[in-house]
């Protein structure tokens, strides 16, 4: 009997005990969620301001590929929706006017902004064996950031711009227990670049350039 009878796997490891062999059988992860904490600062002509944001992730998806030795278990974020944010107070002072903004992020979603399982964390037999993977990322995960960026301006109705633009997330510890039944995510870095772009649109006064630095927080997630 072969457990991945199109794909080779002499080791025939089967890490869920499915009867299906790692090699073709990824672990699938996308119900549950938690928040994540960073920080917003925009700037507008020299004058900025932080907003610190917390960012509900309701549902997503993240596959983990185990090899058949036991030897790494490739990650890859291929997606977090997350909630419409709150309305945050953003004061500017532009060309001697003060601006008062407020504003918020609505259809947030990151999603994977490189190839197939474009990190990775080391794994060992024992740990197969336990039916564990307990590591940290090799490297950062590119992202995609896309939403909607919507700025009230001195109570004028509010504009709403686009928002759709690569960066990363730092690297995480990523812990698999329950043989494949539990995920967590978890990040620790307070001063980590995930963002950096010009909002730019022509029915605001000014372009903004929007930083997000730092991310902190733990996701949990089930099959």
């Amino acid at each position: 009997f072969d457990n991945c009878p199109n794909d080779p796997n002499p080791n025939q490891l089967d890490f869920d005990n499915d009867d299906l062999g790692n090699v073709c059988d990824p672990l699938v992860f996308t119900m549950g969620g938690g928040t994540l904490a960073t920080t917003a600062t925009a700037t507008a002509s020299g004058d900025s301001c932080d907003m610190n944001i917390q960012m509900e992730v309701v549902g997503g998806e993240v596959i983990i590929q185990l090899d058949d030795d036991a030897a790494v278990a490739d990650v890859e974020f291929v997606e977090f929706q997350l909630a419409d944010t709150d309305q945050y107070d953003c004061n500017l002072t532009i060309f001697f006017f003060q601006i008062n903004a407020i504003m918020s992020i609505t259809d947030f979603v990151i999603s994977n902004g490189g190839g197939p399982f474009p990190t990775s964390v080391p794994h060992n037999q024992n740990d197969h064996d336990n039916g564990v993977v307990d590591g940290d990322q090799d490297m950062e995960h590119p992202i995609q950031v896309t939403g909607t960026l919507s700025a009230e301006v001195n109570n004028d109705p509010p504009v709403d711009t686009p928002i759709d633009y690569p960066g990363n997330t730092p690297p995480a510890a990523v812990l698999v227990t329950n043989e494949g039944g539990d995920l967590e995510l978890t990040f620790s870095d307070p001063n980590f670049i995930v963002l950096d772009e010009t909002i730019m649109s022509m029915d605001l006064p000014v372009d903004i350039d929007l930083v997000m630095a730092g991310l902190e927080g733990t996701l949990v997630m089930t099959p």
